[in-house]
């Protein structure tokens, strides 16, 4: 299929953003939700003198998250903690990913069909996804779009391998170690995508010792004064619990349904490697440049396993909890490139007419039915909008303790109004009453 107006699809997509960025203008909340009350602590931090690098940097949970909470602490002092600006950020870091995205998947495409760019439109869709509403509107979550952004970024540019390319890489991997499980996760990608590629072997030698010198100073330095705040939970190694859970997860941005999730996750693979094999057999000077997007797919592969292992004592449910639909973005997209393959390569065998049809109208039909579980999760945004804006007046009425407050803005009273407290005493717009 031609392309009919490449035009209309950047119009489409710049339509698709500020269509977002105006739903949130009109319907952001200005509060913050669960997690991003810890930076309150921050705010209180800076008034007093005492913030520091370490204090930036101090686990959260498994977490280190030096650069969102340096970012966050900085659009909250400029704002007076506007949350639409802190949102607004994520956003704009979206957009951005999908456009590099974009740009690299037709840098190895043979051409700019129609088809091609339906599919990409629908990455975008995923990537903005109303279904993960819940990590939309909390500017805490930025360590998760953070680390997916710069995780694709590190692998990315290891399309061509230099020692350029290679220092660039280790950087925004340091950047994308936010975790001792998914941030180390991107050092050990970076190292497999310079073993795949056909370096010379002293080049390879080379590359690989100096990642690894890099990624042992990136341990020394997360571990270095780390004490893990986390509950320890009984959890489960059977492998016959992991497993579905495992399969839902990666399916966590198209559906919320458990046995659905498990047959769209089995579909993906099979194209996966559907798409593979054709380029391995068909044209492999294209692997190289296809390398990074499968070992980015691996990498939410991994990551599923690895919330799968945390969550199997909590139900599938758990695992399909929206705040975690980020994190297996890049197994999906790694679908929707396979799925530009196959059509790619339908494109060349002329009787197969028919079949290009059928696959054609197979992906309209996707589209359509992504296009209108969007239009739910909308609802289901709005219907959070309303309880969250209950639980806040509820707040503002010093009503800490109770359960719309506990679900929807912080469950543990006492320090929620310690929180509170300091948003009032340094006059932020949030909760400031005019009265200290």
């Amino acid at each position: 299929m031609k392309l009919i107006n490449s035009s209309i699809f950047t119009v489409l997509e710049i339509t698709i953003f500020a269509s977002l960025i105006s739903y949130l203008f009109v319907n952001q909340l200005n509060i913050p939700t669960i997690d991003e009350w810890e930076l309150a602590g921050f705010v209180k931090h800076y008034y007093e003198g005492t913030l520091s690098i370490s204090v930036l940097n101090a686990p959260h949970n498994e977490c280190r998250m030096l650069y969102p909470h340096l970012i966050n602490l900085f659009i909250i002092l400029i704002s007076k903690w506007q949350s639409f600006y802190l949102v607004s950020f994520n956003m704009v870091l979206l957009f951005g990913f999908y456009l590099i995205f974009k740009r690299n998947v037709f840098s190895f495409l043979s051409s700019k069909s129609t088809i091609n760019h339906i599919v990409l439109v629908m990455c975008m869709v995923m990537i903005f996804s109303f279904k993960n509403y819940e990590g939309i509107i909390s500017g805490f979550i930025l360590c998760h779009y953070l680390m997916i952004f710069a995780t694709f970024l590190s692998l990315i540019i290891l399309q061509k391998i230099t020692w350029r390319n290679v220092l660039i890489s280790c950087l925004l991997a340091h950047i994308a170690t936010l975790s001792y499980a998914t941030g180390f996760l991107t050092w050990v990608c970076i190292l497999a995508i310079i073993i795949l590629n056909s370096l010379e072997i002293k080049n390879k030698i080379g590359f690989i010792l100096f990642v690894s010198l890099c990624m042992t100073l990136q341990v020394f330095f997360y571990f270095s004064d780390y004490h893990s705040t986390s509950v320890l939970t009984e959890r489960t190694l059977n492998p016959l619990k992991i497993v579905p859970y495992c399969l839902s997860f990666l399916s966590n941005n198209i559906t919320s349904n458990s046995t659905l999730g498990i047959i769209f996750s089995i579909g993906q693979f099979i194209s996966i490697f559907g798409a593979t094999y054709l380029i391995f057999k068909f044209d492999r000077e294209k692997l190289k440049h296809l390398i990074p997007y499968l070992i980015f797919g691996l990498f939410g592969v991994l990551i599923s396993l690895m919330t799968a292992y945390g969550r199997a004592s909590e139900g599938v449910e758990q695992s399909l909890a929206k705040r975690y639909c980020i994190l297996s973005l890049p197994f999906t997209l790694l679908f929707f490139v396979s799925i530009l393959i196959h059509f790619e390569y339908l494109n060349r065998w002329n009787n197969l007419k028919f079949v290009k049809n059928a696959f054609l109208l197979s992906v309209l039909a996707f589209f359509s039915y992504l296009v209108f579980t969007q239009g739910r999760y909308i609802k289901l945004a709005n219907e959070k909008n309303t309880d969250i804006l209950t639980a806040k007046e509820l707040v503002l009425q010093s009503d800490y303790s109770n359960i719309m407050v506990k679900n929807f803005i912080y469950p543990y009273p006492e320090r929620l109004k310690k929180h509170v407290e300091i948003l009032n005493k340094y006059r932020f717009s949030l909760y400031y009453s005019g009265s200290l």
